[in-house]
């Protein structure tokens, strides 16, 4: 297969993979002797392997080779990476385009329709987070990232919204919810340029904000949590829920 830039449409990359029917020790032993081919084939490259048996194979003019193993498979890759950048620039913009997102707007902490800060009504029936802050869910007019689930967890006393969030569908794929994930961090980073972005070593963002809030953008098999946060409300609402415990639990000895 090839990877190729959604916009300008040129190849940037050159797949070949298969499945490897054999222990750990056998495919990094394969994964070295397509590495010995490919470095026959092209003498002017430069390879380097690392601790895991993956190898990197880098031309004179910048492209580059890797044979990398996953589990029980062993992809090629033939990648310009010139071209990898531009098509990376080129994906941003149609990502934007099609979440139908304005570039650049000012970050007030306002998220799928609800706003951070705001009241908000506790239903009866609520389920509580992990903090203890009850949670509402609700159903936005507008699904920039398709379907899901969204909710707020808001502050048992106050009852303002500590967090807004959304568990969005992101298909049966594994490499389709990972595009789907990337694709909601480059909207929500361009969308919100004053948030500095920070990509972890398993994929999954975060973008703080001038004011403190947290936006998170994390995978969870095949679903993608959205969620922000103002740190200084979930610190409210845990000594609020401290508070009601303690209220409610003395309500409950007194009528013993």
């Amino acid at each position: 297969s090839v990877w190729a830039s959604p916009i300008s449409k040129l190849v940037v990359g050159i797949i070949a993979g298969s499945d490897f029917d054999g222990d750990a020790s056998d495919a990094k032993l394969f994964r070295r002797k397509v590495a010995n081919l490919l470095k026959t084939k092209f003498p002017e490259t430069i390879a380097k392997v690392d601790d895991d048996g993956d190898w990197t194979l880098t031309m004179k003019n910048g492209d580059f080779i890797t044979i990398e193993g996953d589990e029980n498979y062993t992809a090629i890759r033939a990648i310009r990476k010139i071209q990898l950048q531009c098509a990376i620039e080129e994906a941003k913009k149609a990502a934007l385009k099609d979440a139908g997102v304005a570039k650049g707007a000012k970050w007030t902490g306002e998220l799928f329709g609800k706003k951070l800060g705001d009241s908000e009504t506790i239903p009866d029936d609520s389920e509580k987070c992990e903090y203890g802050l009850p949670m509402a869910s609700f159903n936005p007019q507008q699904k920039i990232f398709g379907d899901g689930d969204y909710g707020v967890w808001i502050t048992p006393i106050s009852k303002k919204i500590a967090s807004i969030c959304a568990v969005i569908n992101a298909g049966e794929d594994e490499s389709d919810a990972r595009l789907k994930r990337r694709n909601i961090a480059l909207v929500l980073k361009a969308k919100f340029p004053e948030g500095i972005a920070k990509e972890d070593e398993d994929g999954d963002w975060s973008i703080t904000m001038k004011n403190g809030d947290v936006l998170g953008i994390e995978l969870h098999d095949t679903t993608v949590l959205v969620q922000v946060a103002r740190p200084l409300l979930i610190q409210l609402g845990k000594s609020e829920f401290d508070k009601k415990s303690v209220s409610d639990a003395k309500a409950d000895l007194n009528a013993l």
